[in-house]
């Protein structure tokens, strides 16, 4: 599944992160937290996933996880916020749970200042990104209970294909993540929720009980490598734009932002090595409705 063969030419995710320079130019995002370390970016008490529910619910594999907490800290220096953040959708309160984890989410960074959440994904340049059910249900019910914050999916594409049997220590993983992250791109919920309901097989896979094998694996829908990609391009070169427009949604309602990670970012000690960054925004989204916000006053990365 290295590209979507039946739209049009593929180039492997290496050889477009080498095309994009030129339109991305060189303005670089500008990090909340140039050196973002766990102690100071997590607020619980061990800085660690280990032993937690989410991991309970959402993943198995310890260097699984801890490819995905060094996304997390890195979206944090990046965009701002802290890690590790409980909220009970019943309540909309924030770190607190009433010990029923179904009434619970888990959003991977909370910027309370901006009201805004961040799902932060890790994901190999040449497999598809998997967007569980059961996390796009607790999302939308979050967003429901709390309608004046946003949610942002922020995508990592990288070149470790099986970190579940990574050889090395954690420390070793951070330093490959560090210097063989390609790109990355940042979605609102809006567009994260019309892929997960999206049938069109240019951009996803659904695995449910119509095709379902594994029954440890959860229903889910699969966004396509070559749909992933495709948001990297170009405009009007059958980029970022017509994503949406297969998704039935209009180009216009968005902003669509390109530009490069910091220049000097470090995550626990590793310096990060730059790579491209596309941001996609809501003109005028719910939230920005409910809080009484115009496009030019939401503070954006770059």
């Amino acid at each position: 599944m290295s590209g979507v063969k039946r739209w049009g030419n593929e180039v492997s995710l290496p050889t477009l992160v080498k095309q994009v320079g030129s339109y991305h130019g060189c303005l670089f995002l500008d990090p909340v937290i140039p050196d973002v370390r766990k102690e100071k970016a997590d607020i619980r008490e061990n800085g660690d996933r280990d032993g937690m529910a989410q991991q309970c619910l959402f993943e198995v594999d310890r260097k699984h996880v801890k490819l995905g907490y060094f996304y997390e800290l890195a979206t944090a220096g990046f965009y701002g916020g802290e890690v590790g953040h409980v909220v009970n959708i019943s309540n909309g309160y924030d770190d607190f749970s009433d010990g029923d984890v179904s009434d619970d989410a888990y959003p991977d960074v909370y910027d309370r200042v901006h009201k805004k959440f961040f799902e932060a994904k890790g994901n190999y340049s040449s497999y598809f990104l998997k967007l569980e059910d059961d996390q796009i249900e607790r999302y939308q019910r979050l967003l429901e209970k709390m309608p004046d914050h946003e949610l942002f999916y922020a995508i990592y594409r990288h070149s470790i294909g099986k970190s579940r049997s990574f050889d090395g220590s954690d420390d070793d993983l951070f330093a490959r993540l560090a210097n063989e992250t390609y790109c990355g791109v940042v979605l609102p919920f809006s567009i994260v929720e019309k892929f997960h309901e999206s049938r069109n097989r240019d951009l996803v896979y659904r695995y449910d009980e119509t095709v379902k094998q594994n029954w440890n694996t959860p229903y889910h829908t699969r966004i396509l490598p070559g749909a992933l990609n495709r948001l990297l391009k170009a405009p009007d070169s059958e980029g970022p734009e017509e994503v949406l427009r297969k998704l039935c949604l209009d180009p216009n309602d968005y902003l669509i932002e390109r530009g490069l990670s910091p220049a000097r970012f470090s995550v626990n000690c590793q310096n990060v090595r730059s790579f491209p960054i596309v941001r996609i925004t809501e003109k005028n989204s719910i939230a920005k409705q409910v809080r009484d916000i115009s496009p030019e006053d939401d503070p954006v990365p770059f």
